[in-house]
Order: structure tokens, then sequence, then C-alpha cells
């Protein structure tokens, strides 16, 4: 099992794309000129729908001989879900973990997320996850 925390050289990942995906390498290549452009997210945008559907695990890790494994320990932890992120995040005096621009009355041990630009007001809530993005 890995954190899939990966650091390469630019060399060898690119040497690792060409000779294991050598489609998505072409595919990078083609729109090598756009990077660092105000084009770049555009033409990432347009060439992502034609990629293949593979993880750097599948598709490159697993095959690739050029790896190197080292152990670490720098704080990290997998914020997959919703609980593990009330677990991390620091909390009000109710229990709550609030990352937004919320007014709250009786809540409790819940999560609340949105935009600072939204107001987001809540009253009477326990266990409850809010989230609110456009």
């Amino acid at each position: 099992w890995n954190a899939g925390i990966f650091i390469w050289k630019t060399g060898s990942i690119i040497q690792a794309l060409e000779t294991h995906l050598p489609n998505l390498a072409s595919s990078f290549s083609e729109i090598s000129k756009q990077y660092n452009t105000p084009h770049e997210h555009q033409a990432i945008n347009s060439m992502y729908a034609s990629c293949e559907n593979i993880s750097v695990d599948y598709g490159i890790m697993e095959k690739e001989s050029n790896v190197k494994v080292v152990p670490g320990q720098f704080g990290w932890s997998d914020l997959g879900s919703w609980n593990s992120l009330w677990d991390f995040k620091q909390k009000d005096r109710n229990g709550n973990v609030i990352d937004a621009n919320a007014l709250t009355y009786k809540l409790e041990n819940s999560i609340v997320f949105g935009s600072p630009e939204k107001l987001i007001v809540i009253e009477g809530l326990e266990n409850y996850l809010v989230a609110d993005f456009d």
C-alpha cells in the first residue's frame, strides 16, 4: 500500500509516460506549446476527455523499474471522507467544523462548508453536513 505521494524528476516521469502510456504522453506533447500561457487550462480541458482513464499506480508504477520507496514521517493523513476531515479539523465549542461564512444557533457536532461570499444561516441541527458551493 502507498499513500499516493510521488516525487519525480521531470525527465523521469516524461520517459515513464512515453514508455508505459504513449498515447497519454502524445496528448501532453500535442498541447505543450500551451503550457504556461493563458490557454493552458482550456488546452488541458479539451484533451482530457480523450485520455485513457488509468491511475498512475496502474499505468506507470506497476510497470516501471526505476522506482525507489522511501519511508517518511511527515504528518500525512488521508482526508478521503467527511468524517476524517471532521476528525482532523479544529472544532468550535459545540463540536462543529465551520469553513464558511455562517451564522449558527444550536448547531452541534456538524460540518459546514461554503463559499465566503455567501452567508449560510443554520438553526437547530446536530450531526449534519452542510455544504453549499455553486
